[in-house]
């Protein structure tokens, strides 16, 4: 195998990428071997340590740990070629190692008791044995203490520990290959390092492999690292530190010879050991075979097809300081049977390599592969710990993926149409220059250039394609026309249309006709449509963004019926929805009128605007919406620079509201507003609902066997998804009979559908599209202009929309309350979301929070007491406990069906199988904000934990077996949510959008689960529990924490690094995931720091957490991160980080993208409250830390105050830590100013006047 030049430049900017950031990675080194031996990539990048400054390079020794198995394990295979070990006799074995025949078992009780069976050399080398290792096995820690075990001690005392299980019965990964090295020294006489150095490194050439390293080694040595759980690398003692000083030759007769972890070694020299597997035991350096081939095949052939999950039951982080959590073994998709050879794994994977690949790694995170098949081996190393770091196992997973052989393509699969036709040898080489063609149109879209592509581009941008290749041979000599001519001219209309795209601010929409799929929906673009609108409305001229579509846009996008849009799904499994367009949801919302084609709203089966109290075209407080209207706000008001707008003096006159015209008139607005409004809802709401609610990432729900599969087109418009929600639930109400449910009358099913639509009207009025929040830009001096935008000039149409619907769907709901509808639940939820609009009328006013005012108490208990007038909540439990009682009748239902078994009732429920999975994930929807809710405003959740499992957690726990483990809470959901999406090759930008989205999909789940071992910190701090109790859920939430960091931490941050080069789905996904997981980490940080303090938790991990200042790192990485966060999905004044594909009102800044306001509200209010004590009360002395911290509070508060457009109590809560903010500073300029000295006077006094 030869890696291309391209493959090669691919590869070393993987390796610099991960090194940039020395928090990550301070240094590593990459080793990738062929076949003939050839290093095909060896690239050293980062630092020695990162407390040095010397480069890492390929002359540097890395402590291998684990790597050294596999050396082991040749040497023991030598000797059993020669007879001198033998694989299965344990007689032989036990005589070599007598304590091995009278070694304990240590049961599940704490208690030895005697083995059954003796131990042989294979269960040596497969781990099952029954040795482990302390730092995985908490029992076997429990049970060293006092004194502890340390296995790297150098002593072979510590090997002296007993089995965990009796030998065979098992696999656990442990001492066994320590114990096989001691076997080999005494069969011997010889060390196991003298051993290996003349049988294995003087074969083979190597000089650098040694387990006491020479002085030139250890003069080359990398430092070892040790990331704490916030991130931060700090370098630590080396755990092998006795074989490292040991120098006199008693010294080193007495430093143990570790078989499982003694080895230093050059990655170049080991990758060397690797190409002795890929030619079935011989060098191909040095041409020496060190083993048969009928070795090699026994050590790679599978020998414990007795355990074949052996890796999927969690190994458990018994020393933090050493390894993190590992749920599972190298996850591969569809669960294949687990293979373990003669001392490392075999199994095949997701990055390319073949099934029978064999690969191990080392503590301080080194992993290396050998694919015998492909002919590909390689190393790649580390010193951090501890072991399973998400930053070194992502570089893995992307350096195998990147070495992966390339796919063999048919030669007719190369040929051109006319060469196939005519059975001829197609000469043209197109696909290479396509697909090099389509590299750099991906790189266009990132904005970063390989050498290869960059070269390319450069030599195309000033030639044309065609001369560039021209057509194939054949067709050229007989004139005909070339497939690859039209596909090459295909790709540069592409990259014409991308550069034209970035050239042009705003390109002006296509005029191509496309064929509508949709004939009852008739686009409406003229202006004769736009003028009506705009004589109901004068207030709204033509040249303002205003609250409906601009002049010169189609009301309904070609894009919306355009190609590829009929097979388009965000569901994993196929939505009846699928091949509907946007303009379809309107029709079911408001059903078209015989008298237009437009979407109506006066309907009286479903209501429409013109059932909305107050908002009547007719209504005189919006047609009298003119200057006359505004005098008594511009009489008492300074003068704004946005008063000087001319207003036409308007007025209906004697229009009679029953003529034809103002019918007309009335029925266009009312149909645009709808279209404008559910155009909103799709985008906003059912956009995230197609990243946290979905087949993939439901714990009710069993995955699909292909969860790699989901029918989610990258480059798709957001426009063209179906309310794929929004229909389910509609379906949903249809089917309560097959569901065991008392079907609707119509006249509920009429209320449950008006409380639907009035709830989705509420929910998207929120967004300010034609007043002076939605065109006000943040500056720092106009905060104060707050509360003159949310009285007088700012009680606008957007507010007066946005009263009307707010009070309209409450009525309606509260109407609906004894109605078990899953429309009346789903309208729960979406009013749950929504937030009533601040009024000089409601029970707290504006006054009350005067900002100028020194008497309104501090900034935190201001912010509080606004937080604390939000009822939203109170329709998420409503419809948390109505989806829950759904739920059990269903489940109810079921049992009976099944246990009578009647054949109607059966066929039945199989019918209604689509419509028990919109039910289950609906559910699973009100948990969500259920738990989110609870946690934030630290009431109870609605459902308890036993009822929101999933299904098989609670079948497989009995009421009898949870009540003796007293715990049962601890996992609730665990299992589906943190197990099933365990991947080893973590996921990093840049990469196909596709794979960013089903990453966001997995990890939607964990951040609820983590809300809901907060709800569960928070009950037992309520009650009083016992230490014992407290701290397990302490560490439980802990876990999550750290699963979140190691799994998708990296791709987060990379996404907010490159957040301006991401597609608009994932800018809005992300920041909507990571705004809710930092306001979960805040919470816990503060959960965890008040039990510790209340004496609730157990005293001495409440100390090493405090002498740690673990709370206090946890808190500060997340606040700095919600300001980058916040620093990033704002909205700029370029064109930058916009989302086009969006709504107007959403589309300036992922920020406006989030469904939930509060959630980011109290996430951006944290942080910022946070950095405002840090910068005025936290002691902090340098004044560059001073105005970072000042920095990061401003960009909370400017994420606040945007979020402001769609809620008033965010442009408040900005406006009080705003002010906050800004004597924070005064107070530090004057104190500053004050140590200037006497002769600075004349300086403090402009201070304090200014």
């Amino acid at each position: 195998m030869s890696l291309s030049a391209q493959t090669v430049n691919e590869l070393k900017s993987l390796v610099d990428n991960a090194t940039s950031n020395a928090h990550n990675i301070p240094g590593t080194t990459v080793v990738v071997v062929d076949r003939s031996g050839a290093e095909q990539f060896a690239h050293s990048s980062g630092k020695r340590g990162i407390s040095s400054n010397e480069e890492m390079s390929l002359e540097n020794v890395f402590w291998i740990a684990s790597c050294t198995k596999m050396v082991t394990g040749i040497a023991c295979m030598q000797l059993v070629e020669k007879g001198v070990l033998k694989l299965d006799d344990s007689g032989h074995l036990e005589k070599l190692c007598p304590e091995l025949a009278e070694i304990k078992v240590l049961n599940s009780e704490g208690k030895l008791e005697e083995k059954k069976r003796g131990i042989t050399l294979r269960m040596l080398l497969t781990h099952t044995a029954g040795f482990g290792y302390t730092f995985f096995d908490p029992r076997l820690r429990d049970y060293s203490y006092p004194a502890g075990i340390d296995e790297f001690s150098g002593s072979i005392r510590d090997m002296m520990q007993p089995l965990v299980f009796q030998p065979g019965e098992n696999w656990k990964y442990g001492i066994g290959i320590d114990w096989a090295g001691i076997a080999l020294e005494r069969a011997t006489n010889m060390s196991l390092n003298d051993y290996i150095q003349k049988n294995v490194c003087q074969p083979l050439g190597l000089k650098n492999v040694n387990m006491i390293p020479t002085p030139s080694m250890k003069a080359q040595l990398a430092y070892m690292h040790y990331k704490n759980p916030e991130g931060k690398i700090t370098a630590r003692d080396h755990p092998l530190h006795r074989s490292l000083i040991a120098q006199s030759p008693e010294e080193i007769a007495n430093t143990f010879n570790s078989g499982g972890a003694g080895l230093f070694a050059k990655p170049s020299e080991y990758a060397r050991i690797l190409t002795v597997f890929l030619n079935d035991g011989t060098c191909p350096v040095t041409k020496a075979q060190i083993l048969k081939k009928e070795t090699v095949d026994e050590m790679f052939k599978n020998q414990i097809p007795e355990f074949p999950n052996f890796g999927r039951s969690g190994i458990p982080p018994a020393k933090p300081e050493l390894t993190n959590p590992i749920p599972e073994i190298y996850p591969v998709p569809g669960n294949p049977p687990q293979g373990w050879g003669l001392t490392f794994m075999i199994t095949g994977g997701p990055t390319g390599r073949s099934d029978g690949t064999a690969w191990w790694a080392g503590l301080p995170n080194l992993f290396w592969w050998c694919d015998r098949e492909n002919g590909v081996a390689g190393i790649v190393c580390s010193q951090i710990l501890p072991f399973c770091d998400a930053s070194v196992m992502g570089l893995w997973g992307q350096l195998e993926m990147a070495t992966k052989p390339p796919a063999k393509m048919r030669r007719q699969n190369s040929s051109c149409d006319q060469c196939r036709k005519g059975k001829r040898a197609c000469d043209a080489g197109a696909v290479k220059d396509l697909q090099l063609c389509l590299d750099n149109e991906m790189q266009w879209n990132i904005g970063k250039f390989l050498e290869a592509s960059y070269a390319f581009s450069q030599l195309t941008s000033s030639q044309d394609w065609q001369d560039l290749t021209g057509p194939c041979s054949n067709c050229q000599k007989t004139r005909k026309s070339c497939t690859y001519d039209w596909a090459r001219s295909q790709q540069h209309q592409i990259r014409e249309r991308r550069q034209s795209s970035v050239s042009d601010k705003r390109p002006l929409p296509s005029r191509k006709r496309v064929k509508s799929v949709h004939d009852a929906v008739v686009p409406a673009t003229s202006q004769g449509t736009v003028d009506g609108f705009q004589d109901v409305f004068p207030g709204l001229g033509y040249n303002e963004p205003g609250l409906y579509y601009e002049a010169s846009q189609p009301l309904f996008p070609e894009t919306m019926f355009g190609p590829g849009s009929e097979n388009f799904s965000l569901s994993p499994t196929n939505d009846t929805a699928s091949n509907a367009s946007l303009a379809d949801d309107l029709s079911l919302v408001f059903p078209a009128s015989s008298a237009t084609s437009m979407p109506s709203c006066i309907s009286d089966e479903l209501p429409g605007l013109d059932g909305v109290d107050g908002i009547s075209v007719h209504d005189p407080s919006i047609i009298e919406f003119a200057p006359k209207a505004l005098a008594g706000a511009r009489a008492t008001a300074r003068k704004r620079p946005w008063q000087g707008r001319k207003y036409p003096d308007f007025s209906l006159g004697g229009l009679s509201e029953f003529s034809p015209t103002q019918q007309m008139m009335a029925r266009t607005n009312n149909g645009l507003m709808t279209e404008n409004l559910m155009k909103l809802y799709h985008d906003v709401l059912e956009g995230a609902l197609s990243c946290w609610l979905t087949e993939q990432n439901c714990p009710y729900l069993l995955p699909a066997k292909s969860t790699e599969n989901l029918n989610f087109q990258v480059g798709e418009s957001v426009s063209n998804l179906p309310n794929r929600i929004y229909r389910r639930v509609l379906n949903l109400d249809k089917s309560l009979d097959s569901l065991g449910i008392k079907p609707l009358t119509p006249y509920e099913d009429r209320q449950a559908t008006r409380a639907l639509h009035f709830s989705i009207m509420a929910f998207t009025a929120q967004w300010a599209q034609g007043s002076w929040r939605s065109q006000s830009r943040y500056r720092p001096s106009n905060i104060e202009d707050a509360g003159l935008c949310l009285s007088g000039l700012g009680e606008d149409f957007d507010t007066t929309i946005q009263q009307s619907f707010w009070n309209q769907a409450r009525r309606h709901l509260d109407d609906c309350s004894r109605i078990n509808s899953f429309k009346v639940a789903f309208a729960e939820i979406v009013f749950g979301l929504t937030q009533q609009h601040i009024s000089e009328s409601d029970d707290f006013t504006f006054e009350d929070f005067d900002i100028a005012s020194s008497c309104g108490g501090s900034v935190p208990e201001r912010i509080k007491m606004m937080f604390e007038k939000d009822g939203s909540n109170m329709y998420t439990e409503r419809a948390a406990r109505r989806l829950h009682v759904l739920r059990r009748q269903v489940e109810t239902f079921d049992r009976k069906a099944i246990k009578e078994q009647l054949s109607r009732r059966i066929s039945c429920k199989n019918a209604g199988s689509e419509e028990r999975k919109t039910m289950e994930l609906i559910f699973w929807l009100a948990v969500m904000f259920d738990t989110l809710s609870a946690a934030m405003t630290e009431r109870p959740v609605t459902v308890s934990d036993e009822e929101s499992k999933d299904n098989d957690e609670t079948k497989e726990e009995t009421e009898d077996a949870q009540q003796s483990r007293g715990t049962s809470t601890t996992d609730w959901n665990d299992r589906f949510i943190i197990k099933r999406h365990q991947k080893l090759a973590l996921l990093r930008w840049p990469c196909p959008e596709q794979a960013v989205s089903r990453e966001l999909r997995d990890a939607a789940p964990v951040k609820v689960l983590l809300f809901r071992k907060i709800t569960r910190l928070q009950t037992l701090s309520s009650r009083g529990a016992k230490e014992e109790a407290a701290e397990s859920a302490i560490q439980d939430a802990l876990s999550v924490y750290r699963h979140w960091n190691m799994t998708y931490g990296p791709l987060f941050q990379d996404c907010v690094q490159y957040h301006d080069s991401l597609p608009s789905t994932v800018q809005s996904w992300y920041v909507c995931l990571l705004g809710h997981w930092l306001l979960a980490v805040m919470i816990l940080a503060d959960t965890i720091s008040l039990m510790d303090e209340q004496g609730m938790s157990i005293p001495s991990r409440a100390r090493q957490r405090a002498e740690t200042n673990m709370v206090g790192n946890l808190r500060t990485t997340s606040i700095r991160m919600v300001s980058d966060l916040a620093r990033a999905s704002t909205p700029r004044d370029d064109d930058l980080g916009k989302l086009p594909e969006y709504h107007h009102a959403a589309k300036e800044g992922a920020l406006l993208t989030e469904p939930w306001t509060m959630v980011l509200m109290r996430s951006f209010t944290m942080a910022g409250l946070s950095l405002l004590d840090e910068a005025s009360n936290g002691g902090l002395q340098d004044d560059v830390a001073v105005e970072d911290s000042q920095r990061r509070c401003e960009d909370c508060v400017k994420a606040l105050w945007y979020l402001g457009r769609k809620s008033s109590l965010s442009l408040k809560v900005a406006a009080i830590l705003g002010d906050g903010l800004e004597k924070s500073k005064l107070r530090g300029l004057r104190s500053r100013t004050e140590f200037a000295g006497a002769g600075e006077q004349s300086t403090i006094s402009q201070v304090e006047v200014f």
